[in-house]
C-alpha cells in the first residue's frame, strides 16, 4: 500500500479516536526516520495531534550515544520534541540479547504513555514476514503466528504499527527520493542473529521461486491473527463458565469442554496471568498430574515461577514459596487498599449500608496480622463461635492461603477476617454505614 495514503488514513483514525499524543519510537534508522518524517509532514493544520519522538539508548554499542545525538538533530530540524532514554539492555547469562533489548525498550516506552496517548513504531510488511517465519520455526501456535498486531494496548496507552501493510521497498524509495539521512546499524548485518539470517539469506531464496513471498506471509499472519482473536473470544466465554474463587478454575466444567477447548482455555488463563502460553507437552503434564490426579492426592506442578495446585475441585495458580512462614503485621486505617504478605494479593475496602464492619472502627487502632494458631471467633452470620482453623475449612479457603490470610484486629481483639466475615458484635446494622472488605489474589 502507498506510504502517504497509509499514514494519512492512520492520522485520520487517530483524530477520530481522540488521540491526545503521538509518540514515535525513533531509532534513527531508515524505517523510523521515514515514519517520523511522513507523520510530521502530514500532521498539520487545525487538527494537528501533538507529536514527539523518543530514542532508546540500549548502551550495547559504542556508537549508541552518537546515534542519539543524530536523532536529536533530526528532530530539531523538524521542530519535533525529542527525548533520549538510557536503559540497561545487557542480557544476563541464558537470556537472549535480542529479547532482552526488546523487553527493556518497550518497558521504557510504555512508561512514557498516559491514557489516550499512542506509541507509534515503524515495523513494516517485511518485518511481519520475518516474524512469522521465526515463530513457525519455534513451533508457535496461532497467537504466535499472528506475528505483530497492528495495534494493541500498552500500559495506559496504545501501541500502533501503521506500516505493517507497507513494504521495505517503498520505505527505501521514499527515503532516497527525499534525500533523508539515516543511521545504518552494523548489527543488522550479523547473520548469527536469526532474524538477520532470514532477511539476508532465506527470504531472498524464497523470493526467487515465489516473488510475492513477503506479501503472502503478511496475508497469512493477518488471517492467523483473526483465528487467534476468535480463539481468545471462545476462551473468554469458557473462562466465565469455569472461573472459580481466588482466581481459580473449576475443574468440573473444565472437564466438560472438548480437549481442544480445554487447552485453549488453559493457554488463555496463563496468558491472562502474564505467563507464557504452555505448549502441548506442558498441557499434557497439567492434565495428567493435576487435573486427573487421584481425588485424595495433593498434586503440585512448578513452572515459570508459579505452582499449579488442586483443591476442592479447583485448579489454582500461585507464586512459588507461598508456603513459607512469615511474621507479618501492619497498621491499617481501613480506608484504602493494602498489599498483603508476600504480595499474594490486595485487600480493598468499600462502604455500604447496613452490612460489613461498623464504619466507626476506622477511628480505632486497627492492625492486620497473620494467623498464629488457636484463634477462635464468632462470624456474625453464624450461631456460635468456632476455631479459625475450622472456619477456614468451612469457607473453603485453600490450605496454602490460610497462614497468609489477613486478620483484622482492634485493640488486640479479632473483629473481622477480611474477605470472609465480620465477627459478632462488630457488624453494621439497620441504616448504619458499614465497610465491606474484598481480597483479590
Amino acid at each position: 500500500m502507498d506510504l502517504q495514503q497509509t499514514l494519512t488514513a492512520f492520522l485520520a483514525f487517530a483524530r477520530d479516536a481522540s488521540c491526545e499524543r503521538l509518540c514515535v519510537a525513533y531509532s534513527g534508522g531508515i524505517d523510523s526516520h521515514v515514519l517520523l518524517e511522513q507523520i510530521n509532514r502530514l500532521n498539520q493544520g487545525d487538527t494537528k495531534i501533538p507529536l514527539d519522538a523518543v530514542y532508546i539508548n540500549h548502551n550495547l554499542q559504542s556508537d549508541s550515544q552518537r546515534w542519539g545525538e543524530h536523532c536529536q538533530q533530526v528532530c530539531l530540524a523538524m521542530a519535533v520534541p525529542f527525548q533520549q532514554i538510557d536503559v540497561n539492555a545487557i542480557p544476563k547469562i541464558g537470556e537472549s540479547p535480542e529479547e532482552k533489548a526488546r523487553l527493556v525498550r518497550y518497558q521504557a516506552l510504555e512508561n512514557q504513555l498516559l491514557a489516550n496517548q499512542w506509541l507509534v513504531t515503524a515495523q513494516h510488511m517485511d518485518d511481519q514476514a520475518e516474524t512469522l517465519l521465526l515463530q513457525l520455526l519455534r513451533g508457535s501456535g496461532a497467537h504466535g503466528l499472528s506475528a505483530m498486531p497492528i495495534k494493541k494496548a500498552l500500559g495506559d496507552g496504545e501501541l500502533h504499527r501503521p506500516l505493517l501493510t507497507v513494504s521495505k521497498v517503498l520505505i527505501e524509495e521514499y527515503a532516497k527520493q527525499n534525500n533523508l539521512s539515516w543511521i545504518d546499524d552494523p548489527s543488522n548485518d550479523e547473520q548469527t542473529i536469526p532474524r538477520n539470517y532470514l532477511r539476508k539469506t532465506v527470504i531472498p531464496v524464497l523470493e526467487k521461486m515465489w516473488p510475492e513471498t513477503i506479501q503472502m506471509l503478511g496475508r497469512s499472519a493477518s488471517w492467523l491473527g483473526e483465528s487467534a482473536e476468535i480463539m481468545t473470544k471462545i476462551a473468554e466465554q469458557d473462562f466465565l463458565v469455569c472461573q472459580g474463587d481466588y482466581q481459580s478454575l473449576c475443574l468440573e466444567p473444565l472437564k466438560v469442554l472438548s480437549p481442544i477447548r480445554q487447552k485453549n482455555l488453559l493457554r488463555f488463563w496463563f496468558h491472562q496471568r502474564g505467563l507464557r502460553r504452555p505448549g502441548n507437552e506442558k498441557l499434557s503434564l497439567i492434565n495428567e498430574q493435576i487435573i486427573h490426579a487421584r481425588e485424595d492426592a495433593n498434586p503440585q506442578l512448578d513452572w515459570q515461577g508459579i505452582s499449579l495446585r488442586r483443591f476442592n475441585k479447583k485448579l489454582f495458580m500461585l507464586p512459588k514459596g507461598i508456603d513459607k512462614d512469615v511474621d507479618w503485621q501492619v497498621s491499617w486505617g481501613a480506608d484504602s487498599s493494602v498489599s498483603l504478605v508476600d504480595k499474594i494479593g490486595v485487600l480493598s475496602v468499600s462502604e455500604v449500608s447496613g452490612q460489613g464492619l461498623k464504619k466507626h472502627y476506622q477511628q480505632q487502632k486497627l492492625e492486620l496480622r497473620l494467623r498464629k494458631g488457636g484463634e477462635h471467633c464468632h462470624p456474625a452470620e453464624r450461631n456460635r463461635s468456632r476455631s479459625l482453623k475450622k472456619l477456614f475449612q468451612e469457607y473453603s479457603v485453600p490450605p496454602w492461603y490460610r497462614d497468609h490470610w489477613p486478620l483484622l484486629y482492634c485493640d488486640n481483639q479479632l473483629i473481622a477476617v477480611p474477605g470472609l466475615f465480620i465477627c459478632k458484635g462488630f457488624e453494621a446494622e439497620g441504616s448504619e454505614t458499614g465497610l465491606i472488605f474484598s481480597i483479590k489474589l
